[in-house]
């Protein structure tokens, strides 16, 4: 087509399966453009000859037919045209979708703009991506979704997003794109010029960022982290103390440590990520706590282990809700926690020193 308009306002909707939740959506869509007719076989290229006007066709390209509920009449020129069939006849540009029959008169439609509109509603989950095949392309989407993330070969020229909604337009220039608008198909079955067209999309994905798995995710992140301070702490406990710990004991603190991040994923799936988290520290700070108090033979140096655990929980829950500052509050943690520990190392000294 010369000029192409997709309109799209997309409807989401969370679905149970068993415990698990999931988004889907529904998005009545308008297709509407205009198609300037080749009024010569030479616009098709050397090879071409002859236009069968009476064999032409509309064809609508869609990666997942099953998301598709309903299909209006392609409206051409003004006119109905016949209703569609499955396939677009074009496999090399696109290898599914449907088509409408469209019988083209020479006399009249040759070198004509035509205008044609369509309009569907479709059914899908995760987001909706269109292709730029217009000289012009021009995509407008909005929907019900505070967390959209826009996502293709190209952004939107401009988006609102609120705390319920967003909208978002795209104007698509041919120019930004490798394919030209007309391309034939050898007898090999293939359309070389049209190579490509299927990664030149834009759209939109419903991003869910404070997904209980993602949030796992991102605490599992600074698993290595957090379990080099514990240890740090631990060894700076026996430097600052005179104790000696058992390998063994280093071992089933770490292992108690990881197991925090099982218990967080098994109870998320049950219950909010806020109470899966408090439950999963406090076993995690309780177990090593009383751990330590029976290891050191105190009650005050099992507390501060737990007591730290705590404080490093509390910090991890701050990290996860940040999107923005969470490097920053990462390395504020690092920081902060070097210079306790250098604080409490202060005093060491070899045994040369003790000597001497």
């Amino acid at each position: 087509p010369k000029t192409l308009r997709f309109k799209a306002n997309i409807k989401p909707e969370r679905r149970a399966y068993g415990i698990y939740e999931y988004v889907v959506y529904t998005a009545p869509l308008e297709a509407a453009g205009t198609f300037q007719v080749p009024k010569s076989p030479s616009e098709f290229g050397e090879n071409v000859q002859r236009i069968e006007w009476d064999k032409a066709y509309f064809a609508i390209g869609i990666a997942d037919l099953k998301a598709i509920v309903a299909v209006n009449n392609l409206l051409w020129n003004g006119a109905s045209a016949m209703s569609h069939a499955p396939g677009t006849k074009a496999a090399p540009v696109s290898a599914t979708g449907f088509h409408a029959p469209l019988s083209l008169n020479p006399a009249k439609d040759a070198g004509a703009e035509r205008a044609f509109s369509l309009s569907l509603i479709l059914r899908g989950s995760g987001g909706i991506h269109f292709t730029s095949v217009g000289e012009t392309t021009r995509i407008e989407l909005a929907g019900e979704w505070p967390h959209p993330k826009f996502s293709g070969a190209i952004l939107p020229e401009k988006r609102i997003v609120g705390d319920e909604r967003f909208s978002a337009v795209w104007n698509i220039p041919y120019l930004s794109r490798s394919y030209p608008q007309i391309d034939t198909i050898d007898s090999s079955g293939n359309a070389p010029l049209m190579k490509g067209i299927g990664n030149f999309t834009a759209g939109v994905e419903l991003f869910e960022p404070v997904q209980r798995y993602t949030q796992t995710e991102r605490a599992i992140k600074y698993a290595i982290l957090f379990i080099a301070l514990t240890f740090i702490a631990l060894l700076s406990f026996e430097l600052v103390f005179h104790l000696r710990l058992h390998l063994m004991q280093y071992g089933l603190v770490g292992i108690a440590m990881v197991v925090f991040y099982l218990v967080l994923l098994s109870l998320a799936e049950h219950t909010s990520f806020l109470n899966a988290f408090l439950a999963a520290s406090t076993v995690s700070a309780l177990m090593n706590g009383a751990y330590m108090t029976a290891a050191m033979r105190s009650l005050f140096k099992g507390g501060i282990i737990a007591a730290l655990l705590a404080l490093l929980y509390g910090f991890l829950y701050t990290l996860l809700q940040m999107e923005d500052h969470a490097l920053l509050i990462g390395t504020a943690l690092i920081v902060f926690a070097v210079g306790i520990l250098m604080f409490l190392t202060r005093n060491l000294s070899t045994g040369e020193a003790e000597k001497a």
